[in-house]
């Protein structure tokens, strides 16, 4: 057994760096949008009577969107809760840099596609073939998940706002206890490492591990 997974220690290592970067950059666009709006004022004031029902159209379907992400996982039984880890799990072991960038929010994307493209999570993965041996692959079992109270849900919602600049709508969030395994030709071990993922316009993401 080995003392410490090498690909996942790596890896988050990176993911960590990525956003401190992202927050020492301001990687938030809302004052640059909020600088655009204000410039476009008064061309909004001239068709604001006609934007005004557009904007009830896009409220009403925004909301239809909501009803129906919420009936799914009331039928489902939050079954996409694990689906931030999958892809983050998956895209690293088969080099996918697209399936791994969807495990973070969208914010994040800009950075992540700087830093972990297909050959980079390539690399993370042949640098662990002395410990493993040849033909690494990896998988994960979520052994527990806990979900994340409505207090803390709004203190994460101000931490991104505070950190990215981001103003988001945290709908649910899960801790999971996730063991993942990695095996090669010479060696296997599985670690078990805390994640937590929220729900962000219906959609799980990673912002803790």
């Amino acid at each position: 057994m080995l003392k410490k997974n090498k690909i996942m220690k790596l890896i988050v290592i990176l993911i960590v760096m990525v956003m401190s970067m992202c927050v020492l950059s301001g990687c938030g666009d809302d004052n640059k949008e909020s600088d655009t709006k204000s410039n476009q004022k008064n061309d909004t004031e001239i068709v604001k009577d006609n934007d005004s029902d557009e904007d009830d159209n896009e409220e009403a379907d925004a909301d239809l969107i909501q009803y129906i992400n919420d009936k799914k996982n009331e039928l489902s039984g939050d079954s996409d809760v694990d689906r931030p880890v999958k892809n983050m799990v998956e895209g690293l072991v088969e080099a996918n840099s697209s399936k791994f960038i969807q495990a973070f929010p969208p914010f994040l994307s800009t950075y992540m596609d700087d830093f972990f493209d297909d050959e980079t999570l390539k690399s993370a993965v042949e640098s662990a073939t002395s410990e493993y041996g040849d033909n690494i692959k990896m998988s994960y079992e979520v052994i527990s998940q806990k979900e994340i109270e409505q207090s803390k849900l709004e203190e994460m919602e101000k931490e991104l706002k505070e950190s990215y600049n981001q103003t988001v709508d945290i709908t649910k969030g899960y801790e999971l206890e996730v063991k993942i395994t990695t095996k090669g030709d010479k060696a296997e071990d599985s670690e078990t490492d805390s994640f937590e993922v929220y729900q962000i316009d219906g959609t799980y993401y990673i912002l803790n591990m």
